[in-house]
Protein backbone atom coordinates (compact mmCIF):
# COMPACT_ATOMS: atom_id res chain seq x y z
CA UNK A 1 0.00 0.00 0.00
CA UNK A 2 1.24 3.54 -0.65
CA UNK A 3 2.01 5.35 2.59
CA UNK A 4 1.03 8.74 3.95
CA UNK A 5 3.37 11.35 5.43
CA UNK A 6 2.71 9.97 8.92
CA UNK A 7 4.03 6.52 7.94
CA UNK A 8 0.68 4.75 7.74
CA UNK A 9 -0.65 3.12 4.60
CA UNK A 10 -3.90 3.98 2.87
CA UNK A 11 -5.35 0.47 3.07
CA UNK A 12 -8.63 1.85 4.49
CA UNK A 13 -8.98 4.66 1.96
CA UNK A 14 -12.42 4.68 0.37
CA UNK A 15 -13.82 2.06 2.78
CA UNK A 16 -17.32 2.77 4.06
CA UNK A 17 -17.44 3.46 7.80
CA UNK A 18 -19.03 0.78 9.99
CA UNK A 19 -19.38 1.58 13.72
CA UNK A 20 -19.71 -2.13 14.53
CA UNK A 21 -16.25 -2.84 13.10
CA UNK A 22 -14.48 0.23 14.47
CA UNK A 23 -13.47 -1.33 17.78
CA UNK A 24 -11.47 0.56 20.36
CA UNK A 25 -8.41 2.58 19.47
CA UNK A 26 -5.45 2.81 21.83
CA UNK A 27 -4.11 6.25 22.76
CA UNK A 28 -1.13 7.31 24.85
CA UNK A 29 -1.25 10.46 26.95
CA UNK A 30 2.13 12.04 27.61
CA UNK A 31 3.05 14.04 30.69
CA UNK A 32 1.73 17.25 29.07
CA UNK A 33 -1.70 15.80 28.30
CA UNK A 34 -1.07 15.37 24.56
CA UNK A 35 -2.71 12.30 23.03
CA UNK A 36 -1.06 10.03 20.44
CA UNK A 37 -2.57 7.06 18.59
CA UNK A 38 -0.58 3.88 19.30
CA UNK A 39 -3.07 1.41 17.81
CA UNK A 40 -5.82 2.29 15.36
CA UNK A 41 -4.11 4.75 13.01
CA UNK A 42 -6.04 3.44 9.99
CA UNK A 43 -9.35 3.61 11.82
CA UNK A 44 -8.66 7.20 12.86
CA UNK A 45 -7.86 8.10 9.25
CA UNK A 46 -11.04 6.34 8.03
CA UNK A 47 -13.09 8.13 10.70
CA UNK A 48 -11.72 11.49 9.53
CA UNK A 49 -12.50 10.62 5.90
CA UNK A 50 -16.07 9.75 6.88
CA UNK A 51 -16.56 12.78 9.18
CA UNK A 52 -16.96 10.58 12.27
CA UNK A 53 -16.58 12.76 15.35
CA UNK A 54 -16.10 10.20 18.14
CA UNK A 55 -14.38 6.84 18.55
CA UNK A 56 -14.14 4.46 21.46
CA UNK A 57 -10.67 4.72 22.95
CA UNK A 58 -8.55 3.36 25.76
CA UNK A 59 -5.99 5.84 27.06
CA UNK A 60 -2.62 4.70 28.38
CA UNK A 61 -1.30 7.02 31.10
CA UNK A 62 1.79 7.03 33.27
CA UNK A 63 4.02 5.10 30.85
CA UNK A 64 6.77 6.13 28.47
CA UNK A 65 6.38 6.59 24.71
CA UNK A 66 8.45 3.43 24.21
CA UNK A 67 6.15 1.43 26.50
CA UNK A 68 3.08 2.79 24.70
CA UNK A 69 4.59 1.92 21.29
CA UNK A 70 5.26 -1.62 22.54
CA UNK A 71 1.62 -1.92 23.72
CA UNK A 72 0.40 -0.89 20.27
CA UNK A 73 2.85 -3.18 18.52
CA UNK A 74 1.92 -6.31 20.45
CA UNK A 75 -1.76 -5.60 19.77
CA UNK A 76 -1.04 -5.35 16.04
CA UNK A 77 1.02 -8.55 16.16
CA UNK A 78 -1.69 -10.43 18.06
CA UNK A 79 -4.44 -9.11 15.76
CA UNK A 80 -2.50 -10.19 12.67
CA UNK A 81 -2.21 -6.65 11.31
CA UNK A 82 1.56 -6.45 11.80
CA UNK A 83 4.21 -7.88 9.54
CA UNK A 84 7.50 -9.59 10.32
CA UNK A 85 9.34 -6.25 10.44
CA UNK A 86 6.87 -4.90 13.00
CA UNK A 87 7.41 -8.07 15.02
CA UNK A 88 11.19 -7.80 14.71
CA UNK A 89 11.16 -4.13 15.70
CA UNK A 90 9.01 -4.95 18.75
CA UNK A 91 11.41 -7.75 19.70
CA UNK A 92 14.45 -5.52 19.28
CA UNK A 93 12.89 -2.58 21.15
CA UNK A 94 11.77 -4.73 24.09
CA UNK A 95 14.62 -7.28 24.05
CA UNK A 96 11.98 -9.98 23.60
CA UNK A 97 12.51 -13.54 22.47
CA UNK A 98 10.23 -15.93 20.62
CA UNK A 99 9.39 -17.42 24.01
CA UNK A 100 8.35 -13.96 25.25
CA UNK A 101 6.03 -13.55 22.25
CA UNK A 102 4.50 -16.92 23.02
CA UNK A 103 3.77 -15.79 26.59
CA UNK A 104 2.00 -12.75 25.10
CA UNK A 105 -0.25 -15.02 23.04
CA UNK A 106 1.54 -15.04 19.68
CA UNK A 107 1.72 -18.56 18.20
CA UNK A 108 5.46 -19.41 18.05
CA UNK A 109 5.13 -21.42 14.83
CA UNK A 110 3.35 -18.62 12.94
CA UNK A 111 5.27 -17.18 10.01
CA UNK A 112 5.16 -13.69 11.49
CA UNK A 113 6.71 -14.91 14.76
CA UNK A 114 9.39 -17.07 13.11
CA UNK A 115 10.36 -14.47 10.51
CA UNK A 116 10.21 -11.66 13.06
CA UNK A 117 12.49 -13.56 15.42
CA UNK A 118 14.98 -14.23 12.61
CA UNK A 119 14.95 -10.59 11.47
CA UNK A 120 15.32 -9.35 15.07
CA UNK A 121 18.62 -11.23 15.35
CA UNK A 122 20.21 -9.41 12.40
CA UNK A 123 23.00 -6.93 12.93
CA UNK A 124 21.67 -3.34 12.90
CA UNK A 125 23.06 -2.47 9.46
CA UNK A 126 21.65 -5.61 7.88
CA UNK A 127 18.30 -5.05 9.59
CA UNK A 128 18.17 -1.52 8.16
CA UNK A 129 19.19 -2.73 4.70
CA UNK A 130 16.42 -5.34 4.79
CA UNK A 131 13.83 -2.85 6.07
CA UNK A 132 14.73 -0.47 3.21
CA UNK A 133 14.58 -3.32 0.68
CA UNK A 134 18.29 -3.29 -0.13
CA UNK A 135 18.39 -6.96 0.90
CA UNK A 136 15.49 -9.24 -0.11
CA UNK A 137 13.18 -10.01 2.81
CA UNK A 138 13.12 -13.76 2.05
CA UNK A 139 16.91 -13.90 2.24
CA UNK A 140 17.10 -11.94 5.49
CA UNK A 141 14.35 -13.94 7.21
CA UNK A 142 16.00 -17.29 6.44
CA UNK A 143 18.11 -18.45 9.40
CA UNK A 144 21.83 -18.70 8.71
CA UNK A 145 21.83 -16.83 5.39
CA UNK A 146 22.90 -13.48 6.83
CA UNK A 147 25.11 -13.10 9.90
CA UNK A 148 23.40 -12.18 13.14
CA UNK A 149 26.56 -11.01 14.86
CA UNK A 150 27.97 -7.53 14.26
CA UNK A 151 29.88 -7.20 10.99
CA UNK A 152 31.24 -4.38 8.88
CA UNK A 153 28.77 -3.48 6.12
CA UNK A 154 30.19 -1.64 3.09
Amino acid sequence: FPSHDNGTTNKMEGVAWNDKLAGTILLWENEYGDLYVVNGHHRVMAAKENNIQTLDAKILKGITAEEARAEGAILNIAEGSADAFDTAKFMRDTNSTLEDLTKLGVPPKSKIARDGANLAKLEDGLFYMTATKQIPYERAATPGILPSSPIMVH
